[in-house]
């Protein structure tokens, strides 16, 4: 399992405690999250999402937790998602949600203020951008976890039939409704 912007290591402890036989690695841009996330007791390596260390069909799970709004070029780090998952195995985003209005507004004043902060994507645009880097979208669901803020976790493989990585996307569908797909889940409130 490969988390991506792992930061403090949080989960990746959890996910070897519950599970000693999972190989778990850790990648992050932050020396200093990675410093906090030793004691995890799991590979970690600094990298970017957007040029991924390791060999092609590596991990079989692939997660990315609050670190999807970082990225300066998700398309390409979803391109080196594909390349390193196995074509079997999945890939989890959960990140802040920008059809929650405390998000959007939050959003406006990190681009404004922090300069690591590009943007967050709503639940149709996440759906976009996996489809458009070649994923099969499961599900995807948005969330309050208070009563202001909310988020949204995606649940993706690689699309059957193109196990290449090259991300072509499968225009069967035309331009259909988002609000009508039925992966997208409706926001619990």
């Amino acid at each position: 399992m490969l988390d991506i912007g792992c930061g403090t290591g949080a989960l990746l402890r959890e996910v070897v405690a519950e599970e000693n036989r999972v190989t778990a690695v850790g990648v992050d841009l932050s020396l200093g999250m990675l410093a906090r996330a030793r004691s995890a007791g799991v590979s970690l390596i600094g990298g970017d999402a957007e040029s991924l260390p390791f060999r092609e069909a590596t991990f079989d799970t692939v997660i990315t937790s609050s670190s999807f709004h970082f990225w300066r070029h998700p398309q390409q780090g979803l391109a080196e998602i594909r390349r390193v998952l196995r074509g079997d195995g999945q890939l989890v985003i959960t990140d802040w949600c920008d059809d929650f209005v405390a998000c959007r507004v939050c959003n406006a004043y990190l681009r404004w203020r922090d300069a690591s902060h590009q943007r967050i994507f709503s639940k149709s645009e996440c759906l976009d951008l996996l489809e458009r880097s070649g994923f099969n979208v499961l599900r995807i669901d948005g969330y309050k976890i208070s009563w202001l803020w909310g988020l949204m976790t995606a649940v993706a493989e690689i699309t059957r039939g193109d196990q290449s990585g090259n991300g072509k996307r499968d225009d069967q569908h035309g331009d259909r409704e988002i609000e009508n797909d039925s992966r997208i889940g409706a926001q619990s409130v």
